[in-house]
């Protein structure tokens, strides 16, 4: 059940580091809401940074998102989404390199989203497949949101010991 906030979140004077984060504002946003609600008295950001220890704050919390929330140009946790639909892979050449892609799309309880699956991500992704993208990479192509476990990323089945990365 969402949170519901009580009084408007001041974020005035947010560190520009901190604004870079999105999913550490996500978090911060639903502790200080939650805060806000057990305690039935306003909170705002300075207060909450004030207050709290954040060293380690964003290994520690839990950063997974849902597709509702994900936004462009960061990088996102998805966690046990359906793949719900997969095209055929494409080949191509780019600096002298064969490369594979494929377009999938997932979906969970909040909506859906386009999935970009890269080499060898290709054959790791059926339809019907709960999978988990953790730290992936959101960016806007042709005017839609897509996911793909990017440079840093790893996109595992949901449920397996370790998630895999693409060797692109």
């Amino acid at each position: 059940m969402p949170i519901k906030l009580l009084q408007p979140i001041n974020w005035v004077g947010a560190s520009a580091d901190l604004k870079k984060e999105p999913q550490l504002l996500y978090i911060i946003t639903q502790i200080i809401e939650e805060d806000t609600k057990n305690h039935k008295k306003p909170c705002n950001l300075w207060s909450f940074l004030s207050s709290s220890n954040l060293h380690g704050l964003k290994k520690e919390v839990d950063l997974k998102m849902k597709i509702k929330d994900v936004l462009g140009q960061q990088n996102a946790t998805l966690e046990n989404v359906e793949v719900i639909t997969k095209e055929e892979p494409r080949q191509f050449e780019k600096y002298g390199k064969q490369l594979k892609v494929c377009n999938a799309r997932i979906k969970d309880d909040t909506g859906e989203l386009k999935l970009t699956l890269w080499n060898d991500e290709i054959d790791q992704v059926s339809k019907g497949d709960k999978i988990s993208i953790i730290d992936g990479w959101v960016k806007e192509f042709n005017g839609e949101l897509q996911i793909s476990a990017g440079k840093n990323g790893k996109l595992a089945k949901a449920g397996a010991e370790t998630p895999t990365k693409d060797t692109q």
